[in-house]
């Protein structure tokens, strides 16, 4: 990525990270990576959990229930300004809480 001329990159996925890798991830191929969530919400905990079995049973209801941010979206960009953050497949697809996607 770093020796690639263009005008922007934006890397989003499951990245199964911790929060305290957030850092070392920014500084990566020259830094100035920019975390959508944290860019666009000021880190909205309201908006943070990508995994949330308090609310989403992705493991069963009978297991324990927790929440991490495991996923990213990360943009690297002059050009692109971020306006816009939101988590999607957070509601159940039957719309009476079971599968998600």
């Amino acid at each position: 990525l770093a020796s690639q001329n263009c005008e922007g990159i934006i890397l989003t996925g499951d990245f199964n990270m911790r929060d305290f890798e957030d850092k070392t991830t920014e500084k990566l191929c020259g830094g100035n990576w920019k975390d959508a969530w944290k860019t666009v919400t000021n880190a909205d905990k309201k908006t943070k959990f990508t995994w949330n079995s308090h609310v989403n049973m992705y493991h069963g209801p009978e297991n324990f229930k927790w929440t991490c941010r495991l996923d990213r979206c990360y943009v690297k960009s002059e050009k692109v300004t971020l306006k816009h953050f939101s988590l999607i497949g957070n509601q159940p697809i039957d719309g009476k809480g079971g599968d998600y996607l």
